[in-house]
């Protein structure tokens, strides 16, 4: 059965998830809302929606990784004119890092879900047991 030590472990690690998140600048990466917008919108456009997630992400070459992200700076940097080439190649790092982080936070969530609404449904099933045995022994049945 899943235990409490296991169902806390799972929180703790999606608390330390959070905290780096935050301490790496947050959703944003640290800019302004209006700025990681308009990030977004160019890092949709080049690496295509799918591109959100660690796995689609995980699937690009390398070096068409660096193009990529070469071109999104050029395009950023016309569209987002108060930041130089590198901060936008250094926001796009940061975002790859981002969804990973948010991608492994998710399955940790899931898992501690599951674990969760399974240590419930034991406790439900003992309680129901122990009700049982309860009402048995009051009926003169013996086990």
């Amino acid at each position: 059965g899943a235990s409490m030590v296991e169902i806390e472990a799972l929180k703790r690690q999606i608390n330390q998830l959070d905290d780096t998140i935050g301490r790496d600048g947050g959703s944003n990466g640290g800019w302004s809302q209006r700025d990681h917008d308009t990030f977004l919108r160019l890092w949709t456009h080049e690496f295509g929606p799918a591109a959100t997630s660690a796995v689609a992400l995980s699937k690009i070459d390398v070096d068409d990784m660096r193009q990529h992200v070469h071109d999104l700076s050029m395009r950023a940097e016309l569209s987002i004119p108060d930041l130089t080439f590198v901060e936008i190649k250094e926001h796009a790092n940061w975002y790859v890092r981002y969804v990973g982080r948010l991608e492994r936070k998710r399955e940790i969530v899931e898992q501690w879900r599951r674990l969760r609404a399974r240590a419930q449904a034991q406790r439900n099933a003992e309680a129901d047991a122990q009700s049982q045995r309860g009402h048995d022994e009051g009926m003169g049945v013996r086990g």
